[in-house]
């Protein structure tokens, strides 16, 4: 993550990705997208930042068979 990175929280980035914020949550704690908790013991808050939803965005469609930009 770099500093001044934009953001973006689990329901933004499930509105983005059309999936429900639990499955945007799932595969952050499984790994599969770059995730930080920044909430406390009693309430967890999942931040992703533009370039973990970058690179997971290339690695989704890299699994499709489409061709990246070099």
């Amino acid at each position: 993550m770099v500093a001044g990175e934009k953001l973006l929280t689990v329901r933004e980035l499930a509105k983005l990705l059309h999936l429900h914020p639990d499955t945007i949550r799932d595969r952050i704690t499984a790994g599969a997208i770059e995730g930080y908790n920044v909430g406390s013991d009693l309430r967890c808050i999942w931040v992703v930042p533009q370039s973990a939803l970058d690179s997971y965005m290339a690695s989704r469609s890299n699994k499709r068979g489409n061709l990246q930009p070099a």
